[in-house]
């Protein structure tokens, strides 16, 4: 079976995804066949040399890693370099090689028609670039020139995606209209099409209100949404809900349903982190490319150890190379982020 290219960046150089890249790519398993290294090979060598003093099984780790270097795995390194840093401390010397892998990456992905996956970086890097309230979803949704992104997150059997982002609670409601609605539903129930193949479950939307407001008794919202629902039912996007969310994720109903769609960044958060934290995969859609990362940051507290997970990044690499994968294309309903 085909797979799909991946170009992957390293992220912070100071975090954890330097170390969780080369164990990957250097695992008794092999990664996906396709892989392009967008990334200072300075930084690379160095990674694999602090690895491979931690124990005999890392040595044989970096000693695999290095040995599929521009064979299996190839590297092509950007403009910036690293700049000396120490594992676990934010070094704002590094926000041009931050900026220029994450640029560079996503031009080589859409040139060649490949999918992305970007390593953990600090939001000090996104302060830095004026994006305040942001993090990669919104970073490279404005690289490529898109408006409304929508964030996913795969945990295998178990995904939620969210309407809305980084912004207040109290914001929530008034951000999300039927457009948004019908864009979310229709880049969800597109996902699950391209990783399911030709029997995928419906899209199911979670309440806002709890217990979606009594029905009217006690907040119309989720009444008004139902209404919304049934419009794109009768357009054809399959959808269902919305139903409260205090039940909605309990084990035999969440498996119904191919992507829940949550109202913000923690109510979708939450159920796919305690479900499947270690495999979960953070999936940007809308973009002219797939986009896959790891479901967690840069873990200052154990960088340069060793002693990261790296289940949430083999995921995302495999994810990302998967042949579905390719079926995602950019919708450009211009909504605000």
């Amino acid at each position: 079976m085909q797979t799909t290219e991946v170009i992957v960046t390293a992220g912070d150089p100071a975090g954890v995804g330097p170390e969780i890249l080369v164990s990957v790519l250097g695992a008794a398993d092999r990664p996906p066949p396709g892989i392009t290294l967008v990334c200072d090979g300075d930084l690379l060598a160095a990674t694999a040399q602090r690895l491979a003093s931690l124990s005999p099984e890392f040595e044989e780790t970096v000693r695999r890693f290095r040995n599929r270097l521009n064979g299996e795995i190839e590297v092509l390194e950007p403009t910036a370099k690293a700049a000396p840093f120490n594992p676990g401390v934010w070094a704002p010397d590094n926000v041009p090689f931050i900026r220029e892998s994450l640029a560079e990456g996503l031009a080589i992905a859409r040139q060649r028609g490949a999918a992305l996956v970007t390593g953990p970086s600090d939001k000090r890097f996104f302060v830095a670039e004026g994006l305040a309230h942001s993090g990669h979803t919104e970073y490279l949704a404005q690289l490529a020139g898109e408006q409304a992104p929508v964030m996913l997150f795969d945990g295998g059997s178990h995904r939620t995606a969210v309407l809305t982002r980084h912004i207040p609670l109290r914001q929530v409601a008034s951000r999300v209209t039927p457009d948004r609605l019908r864009r979310g539903a229709q880049l969800a129930a597109q996902y699950v099409r391209a990783v399911e193949g030709d029997h995928p479950r419906p899209v199911a939307i979670a309440g806002l209100d709890p217990h979606c407001g009594e029905w009217g008794a006690s907040s119309g919202t989720d009444l008004e949404v139902a209404g919304w629902v049934r419009t794109l039912t009768d357009e054809g996007v399959p959808i269902e809900g919305p139903f409260p969310a205090d039940t909605l994720f309990v084990a035999g109903r969440w498996e119904r349903y191919g992507v829940v769609l949550c109202w913000y960044h923690d109510q979708g958060m939450i159920p796919v982190k305690l479900n499947s934290f270690s495999q979960a995969v953070n999936v940007t859609l809308g973009l002219p490319v797939a986009r896959c990362a790891p479901a967690h940051g840069v873990a200052y507290d154990i960088a340069g150890t060793g002693r990261a997970d790296t289940g949430s990044f083999r995921r995302a690499i495999h994810l990302a190379g998967s042949p579905g994968i390719t079926n995602l294309t950019t919708s450009t309903n211009p909504l605000p982020a």
